[in-house]
C-alpha cells in the first residue's frame, strides 16, 4: 500500500504527459516490442545489457496492459485525459504479437513495468529490514515501513519507476537474491541472482556480494 501511494501519484503524471521515448527508452522500447511480436531473434547493437528487461516485460504484458487502462481510467475520472498511446513503429503494429491482438505493447505499458515493480520491491526491502534487525516491538513497528518508504523514494531508484529502464528491474532482482540469501535458500538465491545478472550484467558485482555474505 505504501509503495502504490508513493508511486502511482508520479505514474499518473508521467502517463499523462510523457510523450517522447526518454534517453535510453529509444533502444529499449524497439526492442521490447520486436520481442513482443515474436522476433527474439532480433537484437540492436546499441544496447549494451542482457535481455532480462525485455523477458520481464514479455512475461508481464497483460498485466502491464490491465493496469495501463486502469490508469487511463483513472486519469479520466479525475479530469486529466490520458493521451493516445504512443504508436509502435509500423513494422510491430501491424503484427499480433505473442499475446495476440489485445495486448499492444505500447510504449505507455511498458513505461508501467517499473512503476508495478514497485510493490515487489517494497516488499522485498520489508523482508530484508526483518531479516537484518528482526521484528520490531509492538510499539515501533512503524519505524520499518517508514524504512521501506525511504528505500522505495531513494531519488536513484524512484525516478527510474516511471521509465522503460533496467534500474527497477534489476534493483528488484538483486534485493530479492539478498533476501534469500538471508532466509538460507540457495537455490532461490541463485536463480534470483542469474535473473539480476540477465537484467544488468553489472549486477554481478552485488551478486557476489550476496554469495560471500
Amino acid at each position: 500500500a505504501a509503495a502504490v501511494l508513493l508511486v502511482a501519484p508520479c505514474t499518473l503524471l508521467f502517463v499523462a504527459n510523457v510523450q517522447e521515448p526518454y534517453m535510453d527508452e529509444i533502444f529499449h522500447i524497439p526492442q521490447a516490442q520486436r520481442y513482443c511480436r515474436g522476433d527474439l531473434a532480433a537484437w540492436d547493437p546499441k544496447i549494451t545489457t542482457l535481455p532480462g528487461l525485455y523477458y520481464a516485460a514479455l512475461a508481464l504484458l497483460p498485466a502491464l496492459s490491465a493496469t495501463a487502462r486502469a490508469a487511463e481510467a483513472t486519469l479520466r475520472v479525475i479530469g486529466a485525459a490520458a493521451p493516445p498511446p504512443l504508436p509502435a513503429p509500423p513494422a510491430l503494429a501491424e503484427h499480433t504479437g505473442l499475446w495476440g491482438p489485445q495486448f499492444e505493447c505500447s510504449a505507455r505499458e511498458l513505461r508501467l513495468m517499473n512503476a508495478m515493480l514497485a510493490v515487489p520491491t517494497a516488499a522485498a526491502a520489508h523482508r530484508i529490514l526483518e531479516h537484518v534487525h528482526g521484528p520490531a516491538p509492538a510499539d515501533e513497528r512503524w519505524r520499518l515501513p517508514m524504512r521501506v518508504a525511504v528505500v522505495i523514494l531513494f531519488p536513484v531508484q524512484y525516478f527510474f519507476f516511471f521509465l522503460f529502464y533496467t534500474d527497477a528491474v534489476g534493483t528488484l532482482m538483486v534485493l530479492l537474491t539478498y533476501e534469500r540469501c538471508l532466509a538460507r535458500n540457495v537455490w532461490a538465491a541463485s536463480i534470483f541472482g542469474a535473473a539480476a545478472i540477465m537484467c544488468r550484467q553489472t549486477n554481478a558485482v552485488w551478486v557476489v556480494f550476496c554469495g560471500g555474505g
